[in-house]
């Protein structure tokens, strides 16, 4: 699948086709570079990232996909959405939703190389809860 073409089945909120073919390994470094090209399109139509998401910190599931250390990717302001003020979210445009909590670091600062855990925790600006 061509980065336009996922881009646009995501933008459209679709299911993926029943028949669409098992994929195989997972190859990281592929990811990558196909994340790049999607990076390209969203900043190409003015999205911009507001965060990151990272996935796999779990490392009991890493083998059943074939990654074998954390991954990350982008947030966008166009995927992101935030609590009312009233505690309810508008799922409009998503689908099956998966509601996993998560916690959300706002960070106000780059922690130095090597950084202690107390340096790191200076770091941080903000906490939220995530429910991704």
């Amino acid at each position: 699948m061509t980065p336009e073409a996922l881009l646009a089945h995501c933008d459209n909120a679709a299911l993926w086709p029943a028949d669409r073919p098992a994929r195989g390994p997972a190859d990281v470094a592929a990811a990558y570079h196909d994340a790049l090209a999607l990076r390209a399109l969203r900043l190409a139509r003015g999205e911009r990232p507001v965060g990151y998401k990272i996935g796999f910190t779990n490392r009991t599931i890493r083998q059943r996909y074939g990654v074998f250390g954390p991954i990350w990717g982008p947030v966008w302001n166009t995927t992101l959405m935030r609590c009312d003020g009233q505690g309810t979210v508008d799922l409009t445009g998503t689908l099956q939703p998966r509601i996993e909590p998560k916690i959300v670091f706002g960070i106000a600062a780059t922690p130095p190389h090597d950084a202690t855990l107390e340096q790191v925790f200076g770091c941080i600006d903000s906490l939220a809860v995530s429910l991704h």
